[in-house]
């Protein structure tokens, strides 16, 4: 453990206090922190208006939060540049001032880009505060280099690549893809470590599965390019054709969202729209009940950059929860999970028709579902439960060259 209660600035982007972007990483990462005793201060430059953004300031997993412009609203387009660079002044007078009150001793970075991590790590070197950036996906200019707007800004990200990687004192990434990408462009592979999610097995111990004829299939997402929804759907077509019956729910299916205009229409096509539940933003708390409902949880992601780089916060809490996960053997998933061990896994490039004959099984026998659960959960506990994460930080933040 580090030799003191540490004060650490969080600075990121999110919809806080919950919702979609980056709060449920910074959520469990923050938690983490504050349970092995640090004092933690999240900086929120402005939400990303996917929902759950609806006060200015509070508590996030025993931090306090505050959007630092005092609005949870966002500029567009390129006036949103004015708006973030007086969200980072702000931030540098907070940094400033806490640091006079002997009040900070630590900054982290959740996924920031140029303009916000190099004026902001300039000012901790000078004061003599360590800095760690943290990673959790690819960066969104890379993954849509053809759209007008994230060329123009893709410098932000490039730039942050290349000039700030090299300045932090650690780089935290969630995955193997993100340490080969950070080792190569900060020339200090000694410097990037792995911090998979994390999750409170313990809050995500839940009774059995219920016993039902139908079984209740369940996804929760932000129905992101690295879902492959149409997949998952024509799946569930090709159960409706071989009799199999099950009831779907989708959560986070937000109306106004193309994808799930275009999921719907499908399910349409396919004559099974009847079997198909749409709900829109849930809260975590609601979320994890819709969990403690279903027999099987869905994590079907396609062989996409986004896929690979990450790692589902999502998954992790499926595993923990002790359900039949279906997934895909993409990124680091492979390294924890093992077909008809503790998850069904398919490849990206498995058919519709392979993956319903394993869905197709996996219905049709409950024991063996049980099985699976039980070894989802034995996973969760060896790799991602919270005590596991908290030893992780606790080796990283060692290293650091913290003041006395």
């Amino acid at each position: 453990m580090s030799h003191r209660p540490l004060c650490i600035g969080f600075v990121t982007v999110a919809d806080l206090p919950e919702g979609g972007g980056r709060t449920a990483r910074l959520r469990t990462l923050v938690g983490a922190l504050v349970g092995m005793g640090h004092r933690v201060v999240i900086w929120n430059q402005h939400g990303l208006e996917s929902g759950g953004a609806e006060q200015v300031s509070g508590e996030l997993a025993g931090a306090r939060f505050e959007y630092v412009l005092g609005t949870t609203a966002r500029q567009r387009g390129f006036r949103n540049l004015g708006f973030k660079l007086r969200a980072v002044r702000r931030i540098l007078a907070e940094i400033r001032k806490d640091a006079r009150a002997g009040k900070l001793d630590l900054i982290v970075f959740n996924n920031l880009a140029f303009y916000d991590t190099f004026p902001i790590t300039r000012l901790a070197r000078k004061l003599r505060i360590p800095t760690i950036q943290c990673y959790e996906d690819e960066r969104l200019e890379v993954l849509a280099p053809r759209l007008f707007y994230f060329r123009v800004f893709g410098w932000n990200s490039r730039a942050a690549d290349r000039w700030c990687s090299p300045m932090a004192h650690q780089i935290w990434a969630i995955s193997s893809y993100l340490q080969e990408k950070y080792s190569r462009l900060s020339g200090h592979p000694e410097r990037v470590r792995i911090i998979p999610t994390i999750i409170d097995c313990a809050a995500w111990s839940l009774p059995p599965e219920p016993t039902r004829a139908v079984p209740v299939i369940l996804y929760s997402g932000s129905f992101g390019e690295q879902d492959d929804m149409d997949k998952l759907v024509r799946v569930l077509g090709c159960l409706e054709k071989r009799q199999v019956r099950f009831q779907m729910r989708f959560l986070g299916a937000r109306p106004e969202l193309p994808q799930v205009k275009q999921l719907k229409s499908l399910a349409k096509a396919l004559g099974i729209e009847s079997f198909l539940q749409f709900r829109s933003f849930c809260l975590a708390a609601e979320v994890r009940r819709e969990v403690a409902n279903a027999n099987i949880l869905v994590n079907l992601r396609t062989n996409s950059v986004w896929s690979r780089s990450g790692l589902s916060t999502k998954l992790s809490e499926y595993l923990a929860a002790g359900r039949t996960v279906l997934t895909t053997d993409v990124g680091d998933n492979a390294r924890y999970v093992e077909n008809g061990k503790s998850a069904l896994v398919v490849s990206p490039d498995d058919s519709v028709d392979r993956i319903a004959q394993l869905l197709k099984e996996a219905i049709e026998r409950p024991e063996w579902r049980m099985r699976l659960g039980e070894g989802a959960r034995k996973v969760a506990l060896a790799h991602f439960d919270l005590p596991v994460i908290q030893e992780k930080i606790a080796q990283a933040l060692a290293q650091l060259p913290i003041r006395p």
